[in-house]
């Protein structure tokens, strides 16, 4: 019964508790790999171009908060993948996966690329 009661009040407040979404990315970045122009699409969904517009980011947030997954895809790379990415129209066999983790007030990342379908394992860290 005990139990029954904490997890009832322990809802009632998890439940009333406003949600806090993040703030967008919007807006310019200087990052470890030079300035980055970030534009969100919609609620979860944002594209950044880097290396002078020649490079693009495709990068979403399934739960709202202040971690994004997706791309990264250029024109050309140091390593050729196996197969091609599309998106948005855009289709290269040179490609990699990246996690972001933006700061509370969005104003700085930590965050990680891989090549291909490997794993993120190298840095890549930004701030306004």
């Amino acid at each position: 019964m005990y139990r029954s009661l904490l997890a009832a009040a322990a809802m009632v407040v998890f439940l009333s508790a406003p949600a806090k979404a993040e703030p967008f990315p919007t807006g310019n970045y200087n990052s470890d790999w030079g300035p980055m122009t970030f534009a969100c699409e919609s609620f979860q969904e944002c594209f950044a171009t880097y290396e002078n517009g020649q490079s693009t980011l495709y990068i979403i947030r399934p739960n709202l908060d202040a971690h994004y997954r997706g791309f990264w895809f250029e024109p050309q790379s140091d390593v050729r993948c196996e197969d091609t990415l599309t998106i948005n129209g855009f289709s290269t066999p040179y490609w990699g996966r990246v996690e972001f983790v933006f700061s509370g007030d969005g104003e700085a990342w930590r965050g990680y690329w891989g090549y291909c379908d490997q794993p993120a394992t190298g840095e890549w860290n930004g701030s306004r």
